[in-house]
């Protein structure tokens, strides 16, 4: 099960700067504009996701201390469902954050696979 999990990895390709031209991130094989997802979740409802059904990604993410001072647990991640278990897109920090604090629920933007693809970057 670890070997499929590695690639759905989340991966932030940018360099801590949320909302500037060129973010992107990883997930099966596919490479994602950030700033559209953020769009296309942006009149989503907000839901709330258990943090034990989330932690999982943290085994793959590369999270900076440094951005951990600033994650606002308030602040929803963006999530998708994937073969049976949620997969955090974006919110790594956030994520983090809650676990440490022993935080149970997150709030979250879920987008949905057709609206993800609809992100993809073309090659």
């Amino acid at each position: 099960m670890k070997i499929l999990r590695t690639q759905r990895i989340n991966n932030l390709n940018e360099s801590g700067n949320e909302g500037k031209t060129g973010d992107t991130f990883s997930h099966d094989g596919n490479e994602f504009d950030l700033n559209k997802v953020k769009a296309a979740v942006k009149n989503n409802p907000v839901r709330t996701l258990q943090v034990a059904d989330l932690k999982w990604v943290l085994e793959y993410a590369d999270v900076d201390t440094e951005r951990l001072k600033t994650a606002d647990i308030d602040n929803p991640v963006i999530a998708t469902y994937r073969e049976g278990e949620w997969v955090v897109l974006d919110g790594a920090h956030r994520l983090t954050v809650a676990v440490k604090e022993k935080v149970k629920e997150l709030p979250a933007k879920v987008i949905s696979k057709a609206d993800l693809m609809d992100c993809k970057i073309k090659e």
